[in-house]
Parts: structure tokens; C-alpha cells; sequence
């Protein structure tokens, strides 16, 4: 297996998202972290550049997530799905279709890192010979469920995880 990871400060937040320097725990140390302030259209895209060598099967996508509320309760849903494009083509608009959920549903402390695995996404569109070709995967991680402390939930990074074959590095 293979892990890559996704710093928030690399994605493109929309809706009622944000990605802005963010000090956790507070008076800790500044890092980039994503908030949303419900589910109406608020996501985060990001994208990887798979390495040659992929086995061309699922991803698993694992978001890592921090309440700083001081009470952290609720569920924090963000439903995630990915598109292959072959290097040298157009980025087609990204679907919704195919999502897998990390849900939230238990916080250890207030401003723990937390981590959820998606199970296995299969990917849209068309993946060329992974093992030779460098392929693009845009990925698109929407808020589909919200505690009332949505605004206390800061998204710091995805880490995605993905086999490759034998004979690669």
C-alpha cells in the first residue's frame, strides 16, 4: 500500500467553506485549516497526480479533522468521490456520484485529531495504464451532515491510501 497526503492549504473550498491560517490548539502553533458553515453546496476539491506504478484499483480516502469546541459533540459527514483523468485532457466537471462518507460521530477531546476512513471509492471516468502513465484524480469532499458546532470543526489534511503493484517503487 501506498499513502499520500492532502494538505487542506492545497484544496479549493467552496460554498460557505474557508481555508485560512488557523492557530490549533489555541495559542498552539499556525497551520492551514479548512471550516464550513453548514451543507448547501460547501466542499473542499483537491487533487493528486497518481505516480506510475498504481494498481488502477479503489482509493481510500482518510479526512483528519479537529472540534475545538470544548465540548465537541455531533456528526460531520463529508460524503468524497474521485475522477481519473489521463494526463494531457481537460478536467471534466466533478459529480457527485460514486461518494463514500467519513463520518464523524464521536470526538475524543477537543482539538484531538480525529481520522475517518471512506471505504473503498471507485473512481470516475477513464484511468489509462496506471502502471506507465502519470494520471490526475480530482477529488471532491462535500459536507452532507453538520452538528450544530459545524463552525468549531477545522479540516487539516486528507491522507489517501492506494495499492500499488509489485514490480513498482
Amino acid at each position: 500500500l501506498k499513502t499520500s497526503y492532502i494538505d487542506i492549504g492545497t484544496a479549493e473550498a467552496t460554498g460557505n467553506c474557508a481555508i485560512a491560517a488557523a492557530a490549533i490548539p489555541s495559542g498552539g502553533y499556525t497551520r492551514r485549516a479548512g471550516t464550513c458553515a453548514d451543507t448547501t453546496g460547501d466542499e473542499f476539491t483537491f487533487g493528486l497526480t497518481m505516480e506510475k506504478g498504481w494498481d488502477g484499483g479503489a482509493v481510500y480516502v482518510i479526512p483528519i479533522v479537529a472540534n475545538v469546541n470544548a465540548s465537541p459533540s455531533g456528526t460531520f459527514t463529508l460524503a468524497i468521490n474521485g475522477h481519473c483523468t489521463p494526463a494531457g485532457t481537460a478536467r471534466p466537471a466533478l459529480s457527485t456520484s460514486n461518494s463514500q462518507n467519513a463520518s464523524f460521530t464521536s470526538w475524543t477531546a477537543q482539538y484531538s485529531e480525529e481520522q475517518v476512513a471512506t471505504p473503498a471509492i471507485t473512481l470516475l471516468g477513464t484511468c489509462p495504464n496506471a502502471a506507465t502513465e502519470d494520471i490526475s484524480i480530482d477529488f471532491r469532499a462535500r459536507v452532507t451532515a453538520a452538528p450544530g458546532q459545524i463552525a468549531d470543526i477545522r479540516v487539516l489534511k486528507f491522507l489517501l491510501v492506494y495499492g500499488k503493484t509489485r514490480d513498482s517503487r
